[in-house]
């Protein structure tokens, strides 16, 4: 997903240029557009997904042209759906993992909860939050190929947003959909041409993930230790 960073300039831009425009290149203003990097806090993720839409809206009406894969109607009509915890998983505990390792006992830290935004039962485009000790604060937003492999899950499960978790696998760049429902749960992934359709148990998974990451390892390791090194 792109930094709401990003979509913040592009709209204070925008809105700056169209008011230039208005005035005419002859007056001059003593206003200058708001600091982009002032992230406003909210109380609850759904709050600050609120405002991610809000403000992707107004994008859309300024930047009609601007290819973001989000439609504006259906997203004008979506509300924020249960939210998504995000995981990351640490590298090196991968590598070491044996047959009684879990996910989440490999899960290095929390990545930016995943707010959907949904429409008539499908993900118009998500929203990356990150608490703080003030609030929640929007840090991601308009992710496309996440919206699209969410709403397939969801899809193919029969699951709701609340019934779902995140891992995401640093170097294979491998995203795994953690389904619980009826209690069990079945992982999802397009990782190594993995059908996203097929739900693994988790051990399967971590068989797939660890092989692809010893191979990373054995390709890429001492040129990832060196440039560490560098640094």
């Amino acid at each position: 997903m792109k930094s709401y960073l990003f979509f913040t300039a592009i709209l204070f831009s925008a809105v700056f240029i169209q008011a230039c425009g208005k005035r005419g290149t002859s007056q001059q203003s003593d206003t200058q557009p708001a600091d982009p990097a002032s992230s406003p806090v909210f109380t609850t993720p759904a709050e600050a997904a609120q405002k991610a839409q809000s403000d992707l809206l107004d994008i859309l009406r300024l930047q009609p042209d601007l290819r973001l894969g989000v439609d504006a109607a259906a997203l004008a009509a979506a509300t924020p759906a249960d939210p998504i915890a995000q995981r990351e998983l640490d590298f090196k505990r991968l590598l070491a993992a044996d047959s009684t390792a879990t996910l989440r006992d490999l899960s290095a830290q929390a990545l930016p909860t995943i707010v959907p935004l949904q429409a008539e039962q499908r993900v118009v485009t998500v929203v990356g939050v990150n608490q703080t000790d003030q609030g929640w604060q929007v840090v991601e937003l308009a992710g496309e190929g996440l919206t699209q492999d969410l709403n397939q899950v969801l899809r193919i499960t029969g699951a709701t947003t609340k019934d779902v978790a995140i891992y995401q696998v640093p170097n294979i760049q491998a995203t795994v959909f953690a389904v619980t429902r009826d209690g069990r749960t079945t992982y999802h992934t397009r990782h190594d041409g993995v059908p996203l359709a097929e739900g693994m148990e988790e051990g399967t998974m971590l068989t797939l993930l660890g092989r692809s990451a010893r191979l990373f390892e054995e390709r890429f390791g001492a040129e990832v230790l060196k440039q560490r090194l560098v640094r």
